[in-house]
């Protein structure tokens, strides 16, 4: 494999792992997994600040786990299992 290509998937692979790496961060896609949630939502079942979810919300779609849209003035979070397949490349 070209060294380039490597160092791109070592870099998702660390996202998704940083990603991962927090508990609370865990507990969001697990429940995005069974449904979609609001930004509201989310913050009431995990028991932490809207400004927490906005902040691991972005760790999550930065890793591809998740993808938020707007619906008004409420943000709607999904869980994308997209991003899984860079760490199933991987093992």
């Amino acid at each position: 494999m070209q060294p380039a290509v490597e160092s791109v998937r070592s870099s998702t692979v660390d996202l998704l792992f940083h990603a991962l790496g927090d508990a609370n961060r865990r507990r969001m896609v697990s429940h995005l997994a069974e449904r979609s949630a609001s930004v509201s939502e989310l913050a009431a079942v995990l028991a932490i600040s809207k400004t927490a979810i906005g902040q691991h919300l972005a760790a999550l779609e930065e890793a591809r786990l998740a993808r938020s849209t707007k619906v008004g003035r409420v943000r709607i979070c999904q869980f994308d299992p997209s991003g899984l397949a860079a760490l199933q490349d991987w093992i």
